[in-house]
């Protein structure tokens, strides 16, 4: 049997590039690994091991804290699936309880980075056009403990000045907002805040501290679906004294690879001393690996799998192995059958599809002309295949100019 001519993509993404742990900042000395930036000069910064403490008892107002965890101009993208979860333990001393609330953010920075301390708060034009998602968190007093907001008014250069530049979001279904629960000094607790992609127009937002979880969901179409900064602000002294942070974590865990076009062919009978290949599409994976019998052929690493010369001992089930670090998916098998006596020939396209010009709206028609036994079809345009066109016709009812490609 020749090789079948195929035109295959194997996409990843620039997210599927980061590990699951982006950044585990438990601030040692000798090993830093996130740079954290203050808004008021009047905020003095202590390290040491294992902590780095804000004392912000002249602070003067408002004092945010800020940090990049990722790479400049390439920003966390979240596709279907996906999440980013950011961990955030701290402590407070000179908590008078007041029923102020902190104010924690994440946000994609639009490529327009501000990497200094400030001196009037967290403003600065910098962050003008930043989208994301937004939290007010009462750590005192009385009422509901969450509000889960997105940034609709993007025009202030300080993002956290009026929660009237957030959107609420409604609670998502079986979440119930709960009731407060007071800090207690020089306690550590962690805010942990997560972003789940679940679809193209869903994303559901979490918060979980002190005991205490919440999940708004955020529904529409251009959702804020990149970050590579979180902010954390309280509202000054009037808060609390002395805020000391020993632990910031951000996870990224992508959802699984998805075979866009499973092995092709399926199932296959060949005459020994045959070429073979085997072709399949996969969206999100990082490595890729063929088996023989569910054993891996170690030197099978791509989408396309070519055996030469086969003898019946390569009869066997074959499979791809898609994975990266949200898992690993295994196709569908294919079967493959050697024999030492002929076998009929492989399929012959006789017709092959004919190039057209058709007008913006119209329907539009191709058609191929194959012989062979036992045919299968799959229409492909440029190189993805398209779901479900496995009959020698494919008909587009209106086309419109992104319909424009190579069939």
């Amino acid at each position: 049997m020749p090789p079948v001519k195929s035109a295959l993509i194997a996409v990843f993404t620039a997210s599927t590039l980061f590990a699951s742990v982006i950044i585990d900042e438990r601030f040692d000395p000798a090993n830093p690994v996130l740079r954290l930036f203050k808004g008021r000069s009047g905020t003095v910064r202590t390290d040491q091991p294992g902590q780095a403490t804000f004392d912000i008892t002249n602070a003067g107002g408002s004092e945010a804290i800020w940090a990049f965890f990722t790479e400049p101009n390439r920003p966390l993208r979240l596709e279907a699936g996906d999440r980013i979860s950011v961990a955030i333990t701290f402590s407070v001393s000179g908590f008078p309880a007041n029923a102020q609330d902190i104010r924690f953010g994440l946000f994609d920075s639009q490529g327009t980075r501000n990497t200094t301390d400030l001196t009037g708060g967290m403003n600065q034009a910098t962050f003008v056009g930043d989208p994301g998602y937004g939290l007010q968190y009462f750590a005192s007093g009385s009422g509901s403990a969450f509000n889960i907001a997105r940034r609709t008014n993007l025009g202030g250069a300080n993002i956290f000045n009026s929660f009237a530049d957030f959107l609420s979001l409604s609670p998502a279904p079986g979440s119930v907002n709960p009731s407060r629960i007071n800090l207690v000094e020089n306690t550590p607790y962690t805010l942990e805040w997560t972003v789940h992609r679940v679809s193209s127009t869903e994303s559901r937002i979490s918060v979980s501290i002190a005991g205490l979880t919440f999940t708004a969901t955020d529904s529409g179409s251009n959702l804020p679906d990149q970050f590579d900064y979180f902010g954390f602000r309280v509202i000054g002294p009037a808060f609390a004294q002395r805020i000391a942070f020993s632990r910031i974590r951000v996870d990224y865990d992508p959802a699984p690879p998805v075979f866009t076009l499973q092995p092709q062919p399926t199932r296959l009978t060949v005459q020994s001393g045959s070429n073979i290949t085997l072709t399949a599409a996969v969206a999100r994976a990082t490595s890729l690996r063929w088996n023989k019998d569910s054993q891996p052929l170690t030197t099978a690493l791509e989408p396309v799998l070519t055996l030469t010369n086969v003898r019946p001992a390569d009869s066997d089930r074959y499979t791809l192995s898609a994975s990266n670090a949200g898992g690993t998916v295994i196709s569908d098998p294919v079967e493959l059958r050697v024999v030492n006596e002929a076998v009929p020939p492989a399929p012959v396209i006789t017709v092959p599809p004919a190039p057209i010009t058709v007008s913006f709206d119209d329907p539009a028609v191709l058609s191929v002309v194959a012989t062979g036994q036992n045919l299968a079809y799959q229409w492909w345009r440029g190189p993805n295949p398209i779901p479900g066109a496995n009959a020698p016709t494919l008909r587009l009812s209106r086309v419109t100019r992104d319909d424009d490609s190579l069939y």
